[in-house]
Parts: C-alpha cells; structure tokens; sequence
C-alpha cells in the first residue's frame, strides 16, 4: 500500500500534506477527499461517518442533516435544515418562473398564429410573414421574434390601408394581439374607435352617435350606455374604449381589460 497517492482522486501527495485512512485502514486519502467521502456536519464540524444520500442525523450533535443541490452544482450540498427550507424555497420559486415562462412563450406562439389568420383576409399569409421576418433580420442584424415580424406586418398593411373600416378592423386586431401576449391593448382599442367615428362622418349622413355597452357590461360602460353625442365631441372626448372598463375578454388570465362598448350611428 503506496502512501504517496490518493487512492480516491490519484493524486500523487505532496510532502508533509496529511493523509487519511478509510475503509479500516486499507484506503489512503487526500484531505480534499476525505471532506467528500467525509464531509463535516454542517452544525458542529465533525466530520460524518460517510456522505450521506438523504436526511440522516449528526453521531456528535444529533442534529437533522439534509442533502440538497443548487442550480449548477455538480454534488449534492450536505446543509442544515434551514438551509435545506430555503434552497426547497428557492426550487419552488425557480420552477415557478420557469412555468410562467413556458406559459408566456406559449402564449405570444398562439397569438402570433392567430394574428396571421386575421391578418389573411389582408392579402397577407405565411409567405409574406417568412419576407418580413427576412427583412428584420436583414435590418437588425438578428433573428426577430414571431412577435415582431406580426407586429411588422400590422404595420405594412396599415400604411397601405385607405379604407376607414378596414383601418378600424387592423386596429382591433393590434388590440387583440396585444392583449393575447399581456400587454396593454388601450391605444389600438382607441383607434380602432377613432377610425370608426372618421368612417362614420365620412358618410355624410351620420352626426350623431349613442354608446352602447355590452349587456353584461361592467358598471363603468353601464353608465355610458345610450349617451348621445355629436361625432365632433366622440372624437374629442374619445370616451370609448372607457379606461375605467373592468371587464376581461373571454379568458380570467388577461392582465388587461377589453372594453366591449360601440358607437351606434343616430340617424335623426
């Protein structure tokens, strides 16, 4: 039996460096070793009889030890009881946010499928989304997301649309998007109202309008429904979308409210 090697690791010792006998003096050891085979309690310092696999109990203090890893970690950590609950804490929240962030991924995937749906009736399909997705990256100098290349082509057809009603509908749609990837949909929902005035007035036969709300309005639209008001004050006051709405579309996971009020041409 060599004294001069770690029968662990087989590292040649180094002189004067103190060695360890294990398995009743048949195993020499490096110090290094011998704190993994025999790691200290994480209490008192003794060293454990071996590396535990689970919850055992310190010999010289009695106390609970645990074994737990961390992200990265490449062995298993011999800790305390508290740390074990903080470290179990820390999992919990990890896999948490890891959740959240499938769910958010797969969120703006289906929102991004479903906005190139309704974009179709616009002349736009999956070869103009793989055109677009060229040019941002050609741009950038980066891969875009799927959310940008829909957001981009909204956008297109939005410069090229002369028809109000149709710039009422890509706004909706924007909304739309907007609320299925958890962002604030209000501004396109406006302007999806405004345009909807300007069609109107464009007429020449509509001046007036009433609001309707949604018959299960919340009580904020319920106190507009059936005010009437000249197009001139729709347009200046631009009281629906209502920012106090509280109602959700469909779904009790959208962050954001989606106001169902309309205009309702008065023709007297």
């Amino acid at each position: 039996m060599s004294l001069d090697r770690c029968d662990e690791c087989g590292r040649v010792l180094g002189p004067g460096e103190p060695a360890y006998l294990l398995s009743r003096r048949t195993r020499v050891v490096c110090e290094q070793c011998h704190r993994n085979l025999r790691p200290p309690c994480p209490y008192c310092g003794v060293p454990l009889k071996k590396r535990p696999k689970a919850k055992t109990k310190c010999r010289s203090c009695g106390r609970p030890v645990y074994v737990r890893m961390k992200p990265g970690d490449t062995e298993p950590r011999i800790v305390t009881e508290q740390q074990a609950a903080e470290l179990d804490e820390a999992r919990r929240q990890s896999a948490a946010q890891e959740a959240a962030a499938r769910r958010q991924s797969a969120a703006r995937e289906a929102a991004a499928k479903g906005a190139l749906k309704y974009l179709g009736p616009f002349g736009i399909d999956e070869h103009h989304f793989r055109i677009k997705e060229q040019s941002l990256f050609q741009r950038f100098g980066r891969p875009p997301t799927k959310s940008d290349v829909v957001w981009g082509l909204f956008n297109d057809a939005l410069a090229r649309e002369r028809d109000l009603h149709n710039v009422k509908r890509l706004h909706f749609g924007m909304a739309l998007f907007l609320l299925r990837e958890g962002r604030d949909p209000f501004e396109h929902l406006q302007h999806a109202a405004r345009a909807e005035l300007l069609d109107l007035k464009a007429s020449g036969v509509v001046r007036k309008v009433k609001i309707g709300a949604a018959g299960n309005g919340c009580d904020a639209c319920n106190r507009l429904d059936g005010k009437v008001l000249t197009i001139a004050r729709a347009l200046r006051e631009m009281p629906i979308p209502n920012r106090s709405c509280t109602e959700l579309l469909d779904d009790d996971d959208y962050r954001f409210a989606w106001c169902r009020c309309t205009y309702l041409a008065v023709l007297n």
